[in-house]
């Protein structure tokens, strides 16, 4: 009987090809908008996933300041007072399963060569930062262990600051000034990934860091702006964190006036902020599909008048309430499906065509936004046929026998 009745919705819809795609043109633009939006959403989930990891590996950052759940953290507020010191480095280096952990200050100070002045943010680190953070070098060297301890005047930079003070060619080794101080260009240095806020300290575009105790001796301070640490395995993050967060709480004073927060703790804030988006986005998209299923009640409302006579002869010859239904239900499940197969393959080519023009966004369809569609595809067929698989069902044998 189902495979029959699904013969017979094929027959009728073939029947009446121009009025079945118009009735099916509103679930092709909901799905194909549904499947771009979703797309997009997850794409944008997954880039901001391979960014953070691109940084490196178990990375964590401690900051001054506790960040509660649900509160959005002000990093404003760390820049004039910090409640990190240098001792708390020294015993974070001492736990557990911690492999590196390194400052990192903010260093004011005008950045000078003989005939140009950059404004790129100066940021001060230990070289194992530099080893944390997943530095790409594309030119010279990064300053080691013996120029930290001498607070050489030196420096590594990305490639957006080494291309404003000393143009395109090779720059190893040229001077530049930081408070009237000499520094010498080490290196030149490419992140690997990226991602400002609560991570990592600053964006790393257009970015030069000296060694922190060189800042001390210009700058005659030492404010920790973060401290950036890195575990030994994946497995041991979370130890880590709490063993982390149980010393601090003893050298504080008691006071946990500090946060930590993990690679999987950045992932899931903007996880959960983009998944939030995209539901939004996706709702507004999902309204023409209501107006593709209320296309589809009409279109078998106007079949089940048509079909009445139909209808009666199938009762006269023993179909029942429950064959009759299923029939008509069945159709309207047919023409949902199908709409949503054709908008399935517009959003697919929508994807490519935004892959092509932009490189900003790149979409990612998912086994879940493949569900979504398959749902949305019979859901929408068995919400929106009800009403007139019930009237079909309902229809007098007798009066429908009389239907001219």
């Amino acid at each position: 009987m189902f495979k029959e009745s699904i013969k017979i919705a094929i027959t009728n819809i073939w029947a009446s090809k121009m009025r079945s795609f118009l009735t099916m043109l509103g679930v092709i633009i909901g799905v194909s908008s549904v499947v771009i939006m979703m797309s997009i959403g997850e794409g944008a989930k997954k880039g901001v996933e391979n960014t953070v990891k691109g940084l490196g590996t178990n990375i964590m950052e401690i900051s001054p300041g506790k960040i509660e759940k649900g509160q959005q953290f002000n990093m404003m507020s760390t820049l004039s007072v910090s409640t990190l010191k240098e001792e708390d480095v020294d015993a974070i280096r001492k736990i557990n399963h911690v492999k590196k952990a390194s400052p990192i200050m903010i260093v004011g100070g005008m950045v000078k060569t003989k005939d140009k002045v950059s404004s790129s943010m100066l940021i001060a680190s230990a070289p194992e930062a530099l080893e944390i953070i997943n530095l790409e070098l594309t030119e010279g060297k990064a300053f080691g262990y013996s120029e930290y301890n001498a607070s050489a005047n030196v420096a590594v930079m990305d490639y957006v600051a080494k291309e404003k003070l000393f143009g395109d060619g090779k720059a190893e080794g040229d001077k530049f000034t930081i408070r009237n101080e000499e520094f010498t260009l080490g290196g030149v240095f490419k992140l690997k990934g990226q991602m400002g806020g609560q991570l990592v300290p600053v964006n790393f575009d257009d970015v030069i860091i000296i060694p922190f105790s060189t800042a001390k001796k210009i700058t005659g301070q030492s404010q920790i702006f973060r401290i950036n640490a890195q575990a030994d395995s994946q497995e041991n993050i979370e130890k880590v964190k709490e063993g982390i967060k149980t010393t601090l709480i003893k050298m504080h004073d008691g006071n946990e006036d500090f946060s930590i927060i993990t690679q999987d703790d950045v992932i899931d804030i903007a996880g959960g902020i983009l998944d939030i988006l995209t539901i939004l986005i996706t709702a507004i998209a999902s309204i023409s599909l209501v107006v593709g299923g209320i296309g589809i009640m009409n279109m078998m409302l106007v079949t089940v008048t048509e079909r009445t006579k139909e209808i009666g002869i199938r009762k006269a010859i023993g179909a029942t309430k429950k064959d009759i239904l299923l029939q008509f239900l069945i159709e309207a499940m047919v023409i949902s499906f199908v709409g949503a197969m054709l908008g399935f393959a517009l959003g697919m080519f929508g994807q490519f065509v935004i892959t092509r023009l932009t490189t900003a966004i790149e979409p990612y369809l998912s086994l879940k936004t493949i569900y979504s569609v398959i749902g949305m595809a019979f859901g929408v067929g068995i919400v929106f046929g009800l009403l007139p698989a019930f009237k079909a069902a309902n229809k007098n044998p007798i009066e429908a026998l009389r239907w001219e």
